[in-house]
């Protein structure tokens, strides 16, 4: 016969607590709605947004309620330079809220309409997680791919590693922007390069744990049908990281 452990060795459960959740929401081509953040997250993110998005907020108002920006400019616009600097936007509001005990739990989108982008949920603990480097990695066009907020040396790095897959790298004319050119198409609905994504996917995820970073989210974004828009990455690493530490949290 089988043994049960007895009822004094089942792990008790703590429901969350009311308020452990909110909601970041990334509207239309200029908008940023937050669900359920205390005010304190609320007046953070709308700092962070005024030093990080050049042109700057139009109006904050209250909708259905959620509070909202509306930017000026297209941030979530697909393949332009708006959209590279709403990739660094949003690398910024999400180290900030993980700087403040926000982690996030789950990207999606359970929406079925069109200009939608995926909505994030995150969940607060406390203590706060030990502090990250972050930087975003986003898709661009059909070959290119641009990193935001990333330091020097890894960009360096990884462009050794890629060499066999790329034929150019360079700053891009964007402040906190690197752009890398990949051989062929690999982003493009078009061409033979399809199953290549994939295998340059997981080198490119290899060669972040390398250097300590992992992805902490991939997250659509950008305007139109979602089968014309690639996700944007978003990395981080423990400060102080070494190499030869963890990569992930146990």
């Amino acid at each position: 016969m089988g043994h049960y452990p007895s009822v004094g060795t089942i792990p008790s459960y703590t429901p969350a607590a009311r308020g452990s959740f909110a909601t970041l929401l990334m509207s239309k081509s200029d908008r940023i709605r937050l669900l359920s953040f205390p005010s304190t997250i609320v007046d953070a993110v709308q700092e962070i947004i005024q030093s990080s998005w050049p042109r700057g907020i139009q109006n904050v108002r209250q909708y259905n309620g959620w509070h909202e920006f509306k930017l000026r400019g297209r941030p979530w616009s697909g393949n332009t330079d708006e959209a590279t600097l709403g990739a660094l936007l949003t690398c910024r509001i999400l180290a900030l809220l993980f700087s403040h005990g926000w982690v996030l739990t789950l990207s999606t989108d359970i929406s079925k309409r069109m200009d939608n982008k995926d909505a994030m949920i995150f969940r607060h603990q406390q203590p706060a997680p030990k502090p990250c480097e972050w930087l975003g990695i986003s898709f661009r066009g059909a070959d290119l791919l641009h990193f935001v907020d990333a330091p020097t040396a890894l960009v360096q790095a990884l462009a050794a590693d890629l060499s066999l897959v790329m034929m150019s790298h360079k700053p891009y004319k964007l402040q906190d922007v690197y752009e890398f050119k990949i051989c062929g198409q690999p982003w493009s609905q078009y061409g033979n390069d399809e199953m290549l994504v994939w295998k340059l996917a997981v080198k490119l995820m290899e060669a972040l744990e390398d250097r300590g970073f992992r992805v902490y989210t991939s997250i659509n974004q950008k305007g139109g049908s979602h089968a014309l828009e690639s996700d944007t990455w978003y990395c981080c690493r423990r400060e102080g990281w070494v190499s030869g530490a963890p990569v992930y949290d146990s």
